[in-house]
């Protein structure tokens, strides 16, 4: 729970904006959407690895990858970043 808080807080201080179903989103409501899709997943979601896995990864409507464009016009998914924070988070 601990780490999944911490992604989730990582993800809301971003600095740029969420793409999700080709439309653009705070990292505020990035944050809120994904802790919303994390009540809803309840007792299945048990560790960070599948928090990332069923929940961050793309859109359960469209199947689309989620990702963040940076100020800088670099885009990644957002998978990938998070599981980059999950790994310095375990160091």
């Amino acid at each position: 729970t601990q780490k999944i808080e911490s992604l989730i807080a990582f993800i809301a201080k971003q600095d740029g904006v969420f793409i999700r179903n080709g439309s653009e989103y705070t990292p505020g409501q990035a944050a809120e959407h994904l802790r919303m899709k994390w009540k809803k997943g309840g007792s299945a979601i048990k560790t960070a690895e599948i928090f990332i896995d069923k929940l961050a990864t793309s859109s359960s409507m469209s199947g689309k990858p989620y990702q963040i464009k940076f100020k800088n016009g670099r885009s990644i998914n957002l998978a990938a970043l998070l599981r980059a924070e999950l790994k310095r988070l375990e160091q």
